[in-house]
């Protein structure tokens, strides 16, 4: 089974049970550009319930590791893309210079 949330303490307590992060993007429809994770189990759909229902619960510690794996996961691919759109306006000046 596969579940994609953009709730970073939905993913933690995903990670902290034992689902698989599969992926990360970055939602570029939304204007904030939500990050979306991409979890994989058997579990899940059970866990994301529980969750939901308010009856999850977890290893503290083991929840702080993974709420620290995907915030690292996060803020590394926020980085790429903003450094990506930093050499794409790079780019579009120079080309708008060589017009000029």
């Amino acid at each position: 089974m596969r579940i994609l949330t953009t709730d970073i303490y939905e993913g933690a307590y995903l990670l902290s049970q034992g689902a698989v992060l599969d992926n990360i993007w970055l939602d570029q429809n939304k204007p904030n550009r939500s990050v979306i994770f991409e979890f994989m189990g058997e579990d899940v759909l059970v866990l994301r319930k529980k969750y939901q229902k308010g009856q999850a619960s977890a290893n503290v510690l083991r929840l702080k590791t993974s709420l620290n794996e995907l915030k690292d996961r996060m803020f590394s691919l926020l980085r790429e893309n903003r450094l990506r759109g930093e050499k794409n306006e790079i780019h579009r000046k120079r080309a708008y210079i060589a017009q000029g």
